[in-house]
């Protein structure tokens, strides 16, 4: 079986695929749609959102078998990282590449593949955007355009979450600092109270104290009213 060789630095590849925290998530509706979309408009009866982990490649969506995973032995996908361009087997059994792979023989073997790679901003490959026929194929040029879109269109938004996912991130550093800088602000000002000497800054440090607590108040009711728990 032709396996395609690993790519030059997969260390960094997979550490990026992990950054964005996608592997073995549930089945959402707005990728099942562009994979809908993309079988679709390719005339394709399957079509996959696939992702290469270090031992297996795993979908995020499946439209057309029921298959969650595969083995990297039976992945064509790892293929289509040598390219920078989309990878369309017309016929895999004429294909020194899948021409043994289990998806491809028997009667209900797969003949056509074609995949858009996702990659990063850095040119990571993660995995594709692939569409699979039971019989040999050619996509057109709209078609394979439409495919680059698609997958241009995964990566934005799996980009738009693992940014919102850091400001989330951010957003709790930010507000647990401010708690402990206030918390240890009134233990300094409370041991203050204790120690003055005279009237006049004992009522000052209590007034000071108050809108140190007030400006407690104030920060719990605004990171509640924000969304943060």
């Amino acid at each position: 079986m032709a396996l395609a060789p690993q790519h030059p630095d997969d260390a960094a590849r997979l550490a990026a695929l992990r950054s964005y925290e996608i592997l073995d998530t549930d089945p959402e509706s707005e990728y099942d749609e562009i994979a809908h979309l993309a079988g679709a408009i390719c005339d394709m009866p399957v079509a996959l959102i696939s992702f290469v982990d270090a031992d297996r490649q795993w979908f995020k969506s499946a439209t057309g078998i029921d298959r969650r995973e595969t083995s990297l032995t039976e992945s064509i996908c790892t293929h289509a990282f040598l390219g920078d361009d989309i990878l369309e087997i017309a016929d895999t059994q004429d294909d020194p590449r899948t021409i043994d792979n289990p998806l491809c023989t028997g009667r209900e073997g797969f003949r056509f593949y074609a995949g858009a790679v996702l990659k990063t901003s850095d040119g990571l490959p993660l995995g594709t955007l692939c569409v699979l026929g039971r019989r040999p194929a050619k996509l057109t040029p709209l078609q394979r355009d439409t495919l680059r879109v698609l997958a241009a269109q995964i990566m934005a938004r799996m980009e738009l979450r693992k940014s919102l996912a850091h400001a989330e991130m951010l957003r709790k550093e930010v507000d647990h600092r401010v708690k402990n800088s206030l918390q240890s602000l009134a233990s300094l000002v409370r041991l203050a109270a204790r120690r003055a000497r005279h009237r006049e800054t004992a009522e000052a440090l209590s007034t000071l104290q108050s809108r140190i607590d007030a400006v407690a108040r104030l920060h719990e009711e605004l990171y509640r009213s924000d969304g943060g728990r």
